[in-house]
């Protein structure tokens, strides 16, 4: 993380400058740094009063000092591939990187556990190696001691991420940094997100794929892994870009400033009745309606309740929420629903693809990635089967995430959450008793014919041509919302 945070802090510093070169706050390269060490302070902490050092930079204790610290065994190991492994791949001039040890682990981590105490008996800058740079204990790196720090821990995972974001967000906002505004927030947000997902290399590096094939892993789990390796920001990439900013649609209770936004074949029926309840739930019972079998066409609120735009125009003092599902699930919740049985009344339906998974996904990758760069307009297939990230504008604000359940254990862990959401917008006891009941009840849209549909499941997790291009289009899902690749699933859970 420290790249991203020193180009924040560029951007903070000099805003005007930086946006005029063109950079990014997640695209900057250390070597590379707008602000270079302008914004850098270093120094030793001093040992006591007399032990001065012409190195030692002292900072005002009334600032504000944030930290953010990763699990240790997960710096390591990122560390390791990253510089151990990739960086000396691909360089000559790094390849006694790493005390020379040629990719052996056990030899780095000798030579690493020497090098640390020579570094400490000599009390200074003496043994401080290129390894020790990167490698020696985070709590060596900052003077804990001597400032008040907030420490914000790294996010591995897309949940930890947004945790991360959100406290990262928060002591900026603390800090009256007179740049903070809205528009800043969003950048900062997005940034590091696609920055975490870009910079984590034993995740997304073909170095990876190698020490994974080695340990065993499954035929899905090594195409799942091809295709990390194949995906980047870059406009070549064969993967559709994450975060496109299409219009987006709310539905809202202004009297809980609440909005739900919606991501088709996700529980959008659900979400639609559940804040027409909360905006009018005396007339709703009144008129004899519930929540699990209002329909899209007859629904209650009619359109009286949901807000359309391509950034996102609601209030800032709104709570948003979003509920995610597994991208296999929702593709083929939507390929039975629209495809199969749709497709029986409107035969060009799905490109006129007439149930034929592969004719649909080359088809639907083909458009999604020219809709990807001028996203308006998109058509009926689109408007159902886009990446979920890119139906909200996640860049503008930080949303609450309720995962879709599929499974018994994932319908608790899902009701749980959606009413959490409920309950911190000041739902009432009442509304939070109906909305339980109702989420206990199956859903009239669940998709039925479960037969049909494991075949065709088994045919895309069978079929390597077809499961890459499913992934080519839907990776950042996986990435964005911290679900794990088919395959690389950390138990033998599908």
């Amino acid at each position: 993380m420290s790249t991203f945070l020193t180009a924040t802090t560029c951007y903070l510093v000099k805003k005007e400058r930086f946006l005029r070169a063109n950079r990014s706050i997640h695209t900057e390269l250390w070597s590379k740094r707008l602000c270079g060490k302008s914004i850098e302070y270093n120094g030793f902490p001093l040992k006591n009063d007399s032990d001065q050092r012409r190195d030692q930079t002292t900072l005002p204790k009334d600032w504000n000092f944030l930290a953010v610290v990763r699990e240790p065994i997960s710096r390591f190991i990122s560390g390791y591939i990253n510089k151990c492994i990739i960086e000396r791949q691909s360089r000559t001039k790094y390849a006694k990187n790493c005390y020379s040890c040629a990719g052996n682990m056990t030899c780095f981590v000798g030579k690493l556990y020497k090098n640390a105490k020579m570094f400490v008996q000599a009390k200074g800058k003496k043994y401080l190696s290129y390894e020790g740079k990167h490698f020696f204990p985070q709590t060596w790196y900052c003077a804990f001691n001597q400032f008040p720090y907030s420490i914000v821990h790294y996010g591995d995972s897309a949940l930890a991420r947004i945790n991360m974001t959100q406290q990262i967000i928060a002591f900026l906002k603390k800090a009256r940094v007179q740049q903070i505004s809205r528009a800043f927030l969003g950048i900062a947000s997005v940034a590091l997100v696609i920055f975490v997902i870009v910079n984590t290399p034993e995740n997304y590096m073909p170095a990876m794929i190698e020490m994974k094939a080695r340990s065993g892993i499954s035929e899905l789990g090594r195409l799942s892994l091809e295709v990390s390796a194949e995906c980047s920001l870059d406009r070549d990439s064969p993967c559709l870009p994450p975060l496109v900013n299409k219009t987006s649609t709310w539905v809202v209770s202004h009297g809980n400033k609440l909005a739900f936004c919606k991501i088709e074949k996700v529980m959008s029926t659900f979400m639609t009745a559940t804040l027409c309840y909360l905006n009018r739930s005396k007339e709703f019972l009144a008129k004899g309606r519930n929540i699990h079998t209002d329909t899209w066409f007859i629904r209650f609120c009619g359109g009286e309740i949901e807000i359309e735009g391509r950034y996102n125009v609601l209030p800032v003092n709104y709570s948003l929420a979003a509920v995610i599902r597994h991208p296999i699930t929702r593709f083929l919740s939507g390929f039975m629903d629209k495809c199969v049985y749709e497709q029986k009344q409107s035969p060009k339906l799905c490109y006129n693809c007439q149930r034929n998974l592969s004719c649909f996904l080359d088809n639907f990758y083909k458009k999604g990635r020219r809709f990807s760069n001028n996203p308006f307009g998109p058509d009926y297939e689109q408007k159902h089967f886009l990446p979920q990230n890119w139906y909200c504008p996640f860049r503008a604000q930080q949303y609450f995430i309720v995962p879709y359940g599929d499974d018994a254990f994932g319908k608790v862990v899902m009701k749980e959450k959606f009413l959490d959401v409920i309950r911190a917008a000041n739902g009432t006891d009442e509304q939070l008793e109906y909305i339980e009941k109702e989420l206990n009840y199956k859903s009239p849209h669940a998709t039925k014919k479960n037969d049909l549909k494991n075949v065709y499941l088994k045919k895309l997790l069978a079929t390597p041509e077809l499961f890459k291009k499913f992934l080519h289009i839907f990776y950042y899902d996986f990435i964005f919302f911290g679900i794990p690749l088919p395959g690389l699933e950390p138990s033998n859970e599908s």
